[in-house]
């Protein structure tokens, strides 16, 4: 599972599309019926900070997103709101798969956290 790294300036709302990847670097396949959940934790991964919005990438309804193994974050501006200033998150991704309780990671984000700009 490789770690992909994205900027967010506090306060404002962002969507990250994350392509997943299977073991040996393959784009992960994934069934309609997986449900999808992020949280963002501090990089020190002391306690889960919040939980952000996980869907199926679906590129304007020209894909599915779990064929592709396609996921889209998003941060409304009021959780990046709560993200310290030059700080650093992880955004985890976990998928529940379809018809079980068995959860399983399938991508992390480095989340780093702009200064704001002087006025």
């Amino acid at each position: 599972m490789a770690t992909l790294t994205r900027t967010i300036a506090p306060g404002s709302r962002k969507d990250i599309v994350v392509q997943c990847k299977a073991q040996g670097g393959i784009d992960a396949v994934f069934a309609q019926g997986d449900a999808l959940s992020a949280e963002v934790w501090p990089a020190n991964l002391s306690s889960r900070l919040l939980v952000a919005s996980a869907s199926w990438y679906t590129s304007k309804g020209r894909q599915t997103g779990y064929d592709q193994g396609q996921v889209v974050l998003s941060l409304t501006s009021a959780q990046s709101a709560t993200l310290q200033p030059s700080g650093r998150y992880w955004l985890r991704v976990f998928r529940t798969l379809s018809g079980t309780s068995e959860t399983e990671e399938i991508a992390t984000v480095l989340l780093k956290v702009r200064r704001p700009s002087p006025a």
